[in-house]
């Protein structure tokens, strides 16, 4: 990733994270395109969200530690492996998590011309 496109990060992020609680959108969208994703969470939505929030926070902390990355990557993944997921469920929340973040960015103002022009929006 380049510097501009983490800057873009940084600076999404920061008015992202301001409204953590729109983060319970994600889930809202997945349970409702994917019905049977909601038996994979054993916590509230609101805990959940906040578990989203926190990751996406490391994510964005350590743009510039790709190690740091990585390794927290490998323990995540290691950690959803139990849940048995199907590819169709990454599908769905890779769709509700960039309309969320769309959303999110829209109603603050603040998306404009600053999405990146080779970003693809998924499609459902």
């Amino acid at each position: 990733m380049n510097q501009e496109s983490k800057d873009l990060v940084k600076k999404s992020w920061a008015i992202i994270s301001e409204r953590s609680d729109d983060m319970i959108m994600v889930y809202e969208k997945l349970y409702q395109w994917a019905p049977d994703t909601r038996a994979m969470f054993n916590i509230g939505i609101d805990k959940q969200a906040k578990k989203l929030k926190d990751t996406l926070a490391f994510i964005v902390d350590h743009l510039d530690n790709e190690e740091s990355l990585a390794n927290h990557s490998k323990r995540l993944g290691a950690g959803h492996d139990q849940y048995q997921l199907k590819p169709e469920h990454y599908t769905k929340l890779n769709i509700a998590f960039v309309e969320s973040i769309e959303e999110i960015l829209t109603f603050s103002g603040r998306i404009g011309n600053q999405r990146n022009p080779k970003f693809k929006r998924p499609e459902h």
